[in-house]
């Protein structure tokens, strides 16, 4: 017999999840999540006595989490980041250099050259280019130089998007630069006379690693949320929609639903939307760099010279096996005994990725002599772990405008679509769950 509902949710993930538990009060749904557990690629494990995220670290909070906090009674479990967090460092010549936004402190690093000092302080001087979308490399170095795009700009947004520079869409991943130049004429004009609405946030983790979360959203909403329930097929009807989905022991099911929300990564979006809207696919695919989470863990009596911070950066041009490393036991100290100390490093992304299929255990290795070497850390280490995602974050690349252009406007979309995800638009924990937030909304409004 059919199930009946307002609502299906296609995905299990921290957006999908939030999207239900925003609307789970307002309208009836049922949420089919096609693996064993909830949280998509927000998956943790326990490793004796360390606590170990596979996928993100941690996030900031916001309103909407903090909802989902107060309602799930996850307040025990909250961790907010130790004072270290907010000391973050850059790697170069093998030496740590701590960022700072305090220009006289810019002008006595030792991390950049006099020269890109001078394209910094001088941007404001440069002609702005009033049309045209740009990689984040055509338009840094034209505002900053080569310099400043290699060792500041490269390694940040790798450790956000594990991207390519020369490819990443400049509107995309940081339109409010782009939005600056176009209405301050420059980039740093825009930053001074917008300083004062940039407060910094709360960073937050979960006891027991960030799939808590989504764990606790699950059990929030029961039984209208399952696992092992993979869509097969959806099928239009005259009011609504057809979602046939199979069960644990492959026994088919259907669910029919006046409308239907996509929370799955963009390949099986576009496999089971194209049966009701064929021309998504012949939209430039969005492609995904695959990524490996290392981690590591040492004696503290082992670490002599390591500096309370959140982590550091490592831009390409060092060469080395991985794009950052999270000083993880710092700023969470649940993750690790406290005689002990827990690095979190990210290899792979869309420069590096191949290098995560040929032999994991010489990454490791690699990995492993690195850090030590840049830490000056003494003994071997007492615990460690490698975990692969093929397929890990979504590339906002410049070829894919056209496809993160149909899934942001609504217009576009079927009647009765909507659409959850982290391919089209912002890739953060937070953003993505008041993401979830407003398509609850959106969903409410259009019963």
């Amino acid at each position: 017999m059919d199930e009946q509902v307002d609502v299906c949710i296609i995905g299990g993930g921290v957006s999908g999840l939030s999207t239900a538990f925003f609307m789970k009060d307002k309208v009836s749904f049922k949420l089919l999540e096609a693996g064993a557990t909830f949280g998509g690629v927000m998956q943790s494990r326990q490793e004796g006595d360390y606590t170990l995220d596979l996928g993100p670290n941690s996030c900031v909070m916001n309103e909407a989490l903090q909802q989902i906090v107060d309602a799930t009674g996850l307040q025990g479990k909250l961790e907010i980041a130790t004072q270290a967090a907010a000391n973050r460092y850059l790697l170069r010549d093998n030496k740590l250099h701590k960022v700072s936004p305090n220009p006289k402190e810019i002008l006595s690093s030792g991390y950049i050259s006099f020269g890109a000092k001078w394209r910094l302080f001088t941007e404001w001087i440069r002609t702005a280019k009033k049309e045209g979308e740009e990689t984040v490399a055509q338009f840094v170095e034209r505002r900053f130089g080569i310099e400043l795009l290699q060792y500041v700009f490269e390694p940040v947004l790798a450790g956000i998007y594990a991207g390519d520079e020369n490819h990443m869409s400049m509107q995309a991943v940081l339109p409010v630069l782009q939005a600056w130049e176009k209405e301050y004429g420059s980039v740093t004009k825009g930053l001074l006379a917008n300083k004062d609405n940039m407060k910094p946030r709360s960073i937050v983790h979960f006891k027991g690693g960030m799939q808590t979360l989504c764990h606790s959203i699950g059990t929030v909403l029961a039984d209208s949320a399952i696992t092992g329930a993979a869509v097969t097929d959806i099928h239009p009807l005259e009011h609504g929609y057809k979602v046939t989905y199979t069960d644990k022991d492959k026994a088919f099911h259907t669910v029919i639903a006046q409308r239907i929300v996509f929370a799955t990564p963009y390949a099986i979006t576009i496999q089971l939307l194209g049966k009701i809207e064929p021309r998504v696919k012949s939209f430039p695919a969005i492609e995904y760099a695959p990524m490996g989470v290392v981690h590591l863990a040492f004696n503290s009596e082992d670490l002599k010279s390591v500096p309370e911070a959140f982590g550091f950066l490592v831009p390409a041009q060092e060469r080395k096996p991985f794009l950052g490393c999270i000083f993880s036991s710092q700023i969470f100290p649940s993750v690790a005994p406290e005689d002990k100390v827990l690095f979190t490093l990210f290899a792979g992304g869309s420069k590096k990725g191949a290098s995560l299929f040929y032999n994991t255990d010489a990454l490791l290795d690699h990995c492993c002599n690195d850090l030590k070497s840049i830490l000056h850390i003494a003994g071997a280490p007492v615990m460690q772990h490698i975990h692969i995602w093929p397929k890990g974050i979504p590339q906002y690349n410049m070829n894919t405008q056209p496809t993160r252009t149909f899934f942001q406007d609504t217009s576009k979309h079927p009647k009765g679509i909507f659409f959850a995800a982290n391919y089209y638009k912002k890739v953060g924990i937070a953003d993505l769950i008041t993401q979830g937030k407003e398509t609850a909304a959106a969903i409410a409004s259009s019963l």
